[in-house]
């Protein structure tokens, strides 16, 4: 009887809500119905239509707005109830009283505390439960209208990640106009310019159901990392004090950076470089990448998502590689603002721009960089290729095979439209032809300033070369030599005083033969700064490397964003952290001997290649250290290295056809989501020859595979039970914790801790 009594008035919720969907799609047809047709008397119909306009949609385009739209967000709607597509199931658990505290911070404009509480997976597959803190979040009624539906930011606790993530937010997907955000998120992705994680989620509090919520990451090194760059500081901008370049900076993990001279170094810039701007002159190339903030600008053109273009919505992340600023998405929020008619070049082309609603408080930012040379060039460069057919086209095709899904759930949920500070009456939708609209508008705006440049060049643009200081900061007196296109063919190169020698071009160093090699020696350290390198017969001798306060080169041979061959090289007794350090480069190398380096050998970062061979010996810390690499290496011999022969870190796939370890601290070392696959290896006086465990807990488990082995006495590892590990019998394995391997490694009873 009680069975029949649920299904009973299961049924009869059921029927409740088609009744009422039914009421709400009459309701919303009828006053389609009324602005498409014009039931009433012209004179009165545009004052009316404006009203209804101004309370139903927002005065926004984000809509339904007719009966078309009705019909399209029906069908969406239909496809999204019935889609095998499932956002993952979380729940917030926390005492009701802490809730209630939160939501009051929020309403009463109080300091916003956190709360402990539980963040819980409660799909069916991966139940876990993870322990964290807690507080609302957000600027606007939306996030905190009600105790219901407020925005959470949440902080993990201890070594936990979900999705990867430490800390990230969780609120409603009007916040950033639904799918609007991960549209543009993708595609500036796909640009190479850093985004955040976001991620739909079925939410819940306390185990009542909330809905479809947002989870959107906070910006963080992690973020940084996933994305192949360089931990760096990353700047925000407090809104407590403005909302523009004003304010006082906000940096990410403060506690993390506070006492680093490199934070304190690009702290210190940033201030600088905005202090400039509001003093009518231009950002410098030499401080900000104009390649990445001109196609950042040109797609928030491209998209009429300026909200995304103002201050305190981009983040301002400093490479450490390349010394520059570069801007990190945050809040594109498309729909925030009505910019039909506007581009950024129009702070150009007019003297006082019409239709920039808020971002004209802001002009002085924008002409900063629209009024340098360098940087117009690729604005525009960028504006044609972002607003040509074929690009608008992959925005499209990337909407239909990655988020058309997840916008059809949303329909399914009749979602109201984001009237910015306040609900819409009418159902959200998403119109695409707002996009072949912006392309349209920009195209003739693009004929317009090509038509004037001439004019703005000798008038207005300039290109401010005045920071060049900025490049590189040391702590000591040490010589600075820029060569381009650098050819050098002979048997000798010596350097006698401290020097940094920057390459950019192509480069080619080369001996005389195998025998009558180049040797390059001295206290010196050398960077090949994008274009092409070519390295054969070269002995790099007694090199040093140089502590740079504004830059994370770790090596005396840094090769960064280049082309790389090298046929052979020998380096040998440098003092410093590495001997080679590859980054975001590509390369082919033929044989690299590697001598008496006080810390790694050959180490790769975010660069793919292959080497025929490499010997490492009497080496500091590792012989080979890879991080988001891919690399094929036919013959590796180590002898007398002190911690590993090989690392490989952070989701790298390295492929060693043979290898031979003598005498070694540690011999193959799998970690944070790598692969590492040995054909054969030869293990002679190792104490730890195997290990395979995660040191950070935002990547997934490793695994490793050993074909074939020969070993003086029986191989020994470490591994953890998450970690794939295919080993021959006679290898004698430790099953542990990744925390328990950890602790038995750099130097506590393995290997050695890194030198820095």
């Amino acid at each position: 009887m009680i069975i029949k009594k649920a299904k009973k008035v299961e049924k009869k919720n059921k029927l409740l809500l088609a009744i009422r969907f039914s009421c709400y799609l009459f309701v919303i047809s009828f006053a389609l119905l009324v602005l498409d047709n014009k039931l009433f008397v012209k004179n009165n119909y545009e004052r009316f239509s404006e009203r209804v306009s101004s309370i139903f949609i927002g005065k926004h385009e984000h809509a339904v707005t007719n009966m078309q739209q009705l019909s399209s967000f029906i069908a969406g709607a239909f496809r999204g109830t019935f889609s095998n597509y499932s956002p993952e199931k979380v729940n917030l658990s926390l005492q009701h009283s802490k809730i209630l505290k939160t939501y009051n911070d929020s309403i009463n404009g109080l300091p916003r505390e956190y709360v402990g509480g539980n963040f819980e997976i409660i799909s069916s597959d991966q139940p876990r439960t993870y322990k964290a803190k807690l507080r609302s979040k957000g600027d606007r009624a939306l996030h905190w209208e009600d105790v219901n539906s407020m925005s959470f930011r949440v902080d993990l606790k201890g070594e936990d990640r979900f999705l990867g993530l430490e800390e990230f937010s969780i609120q409603k997907p009007i916040i950033r106009n639904y799918i609007w955000e991960f549209l543009i998120a993708e595609i500036a992705n796909q640009q190479n310019l850093l985004t955040l994680k976001m991620q739909p989620i079925q939410f819940y509090v306390n185990g009542d159901n909330r809905g479809i919520y947002i989870l959107e990451e906070v910006p963080s090194k992690i973020s940084i990392e996933r994305q192949q760059r360089k931990d760096g500081p990353i700047f925000g901008m407090d809104e407590d004090i403005s909302s523009g370049i004003d304010s006082k900076l906000d940096p990410y993990e403060f506690k993390r950076w506070e006492r680093i001279p490199m934070y304190i170094y690009a702290k210190e810039l940033l201030y600088s470089e905005f202090s400039k701007v509001r003093l009518g002159k231009n950002f410098s190339d030499e401080v900000f990448d104009f390649d990445e903030w001109s196609k950042y600008f040109a797609l928030m053109d491209v998209f009429g998502s300026f909200h995304g273009a103002l201050p305190k919505s981009v983040k301002f992340y400093y490479n450490p590689v390349l010394g520059k600023f570069q801007p990190l998405l945050f809040d594109a929020h498309k729909g925030a603002g009505r910019f039909n008619q506007f581009s950024m070049v129009d702070f150009l082309l007019e003297d006082d721009p019409r239709r920039c609603e808020y971002l004209c408080e802001h002009k002085a930012f924008y002409i900063g960089f629209l009024q340098n040379k360098a940087f117009l060039e690729k604005y525009i460069f960028y504006l044609k290729k972002f607003s040509s057919e074929q690009f608008i086209r992959d925005i499209f095709n990337s909407y239909e095979e990655e988020l058309q899904h997840i916008n059809d759930k949303f329909y399914s949920n009749f979602s109201p439209a984001d009237a910015i500070f306040q609900r819409s009456f009418l159902p959200y939708f998403f119109n695409f032809s707002l996009i072949l609209d912006r392309a349209i508008f920009l195209k003739n705006k693009i004929s317009l300033l090509e038509d004037m440049q001439p004019t703005i060049n000798e008038q207005s643009l300039n290109t401010d070369r005045s920071n060049d200081k900025y490049k590189i900061k040391l702590n000591r007196d040490i010589k600075v030599v820029e060569l381009n296109n650098y050819n050098l063919q002979g048997n000798r190169w010596e350097i006698n005083e401290p020097t940094v020698v920057i390459f950019t071009g192509d480069t080619v160093l080369k001996g005389i033969s195998r025998s009558q090699q180049l040797i390059i020696s001295g206290p010196a350290m050398f960077v090949q700064l994008e274009g092409a390198i070519t390295i054969d017969d070269v002995h790099f001798k007694s090199l040093e490397v140089f502590n740079i306060e504004n830059r994370n080169w770790s090596s005396v041979l840094n090769i960064i964003d280049s082309k790389v061959i090298i046929g052979n090289v020998v380096i040998s007794d440098n003092k410093g952290e590495d001997s080679v350090n590859l980054i975001s480069s590509k390369f082919d190398i033929g044989r690299i001997e590697i001598y008496g380096s006080s810390s790694d050998a050959f180490d790769s970062d975010f660069s793919d290649g292959s080497i025929n061979q490499l010997i490492c010996k009497n080496i500091g810390n590792d012989c080979i250290d890879v991080s988001e690499s891919n690399i094929n290496v036919n013959k590796i011999l180590v002898e007398e290295t002190l911690d590993k022969a090989v690392s490989a870190g952070e989701n790298s796939n390295l492929l060693i056809e043979d290898i031979v370890i003598k005498n070694t601290s540690i011999g193959l070392v799998s970690k944070d989501g790598s692969n590492l696959r040995v054909n054969n290896v030869d293990f002679f006086n190792t104490e730890l020859d195997v290990a395979a465990f995660r040191k950070k807990p935002n990547y997934e488990s490793p695994s490793i595979t050993i074909g074939q082995s020969s070993f003086s006495v029986q191989p020994y590892g470490l591994v953890t039970e998450d970690s794939a590990t295919y080993l021959p019998n006679e290898f004698k394995i430790e099953i542990l914790t990744s925390n328990e391997i950890e602790n038995l490694m750099y130097g506590a009873v393995y290997g050695k801790a890194t030198e820095k």
